[in-house]
């Protein structure tokens, strides 16, 4: 699973807590980046014009843990922390139950794309967005881990 989402998507944990899902792909990811480099290394290494050693080290997947409870984030990090991988990753709040933009109430129409707001200003949404807590928008996901999920 983890070779198909490499390089072509983004890992999000939902409702995270302690995070061993999360920290079970990142370290998954690890070993998958260190295994290609090594193989990089000893099989297509050759010198560029700077001197420096070519390979594939462009890992662009990111894990991404969510949870609503802040303290529960601020344990997170320190999970994160503690583990030491050198993967991209991120720590979000996450309302699965808020997931409209802002200045979105129940009673706007919602319809092809289009959300109503107030004063009859209409915004273009794109569908295949998550919020986090905060309001931000973030891109569409290649896989999304649970567990426990309550």
């Amino acid at each position: 699973i983890i070779s198909k989402v490499q390089d072509n998507g983004d890992i999000m944990e939902l409702g995270a807590g302690c995070g061993l899902p999360g920290l079970t792909a990142a370290a998954m990811l690890q070993n998958n980046q260190d295994d290609s480099n090594a193989n990089n290394n000893t099989n297509t290494s050759s010198a560029n014009t700077d001197g420096e050693t070519s390979g594939n080290n462009n890992n662009e997947t990111k894990v991404i843990f969510t949870d609503y409870n802040p303290a529960v984030l601020e344990n997170l990090k320190r999970n994160i922390e503690l583990n030491e991988f050198d993967v991209s990753h991120e720590v979000y709040g996450l309302d699965w139950f808020h997931q409209q933009p802002a200045g979105h109430n129940d009673d706007d129409e919602d319809r092809a794309g289009v959300m109503k707001r107030e004063e009859n200003i209409y915004v273009e949404r794109d569908a295949n967005t998550w919020l986090d807590t905060e309001g931000k928008s973030h891109g569409q996901l290649k896989l999304i881990l649970g567990a426990d999920l309550i």
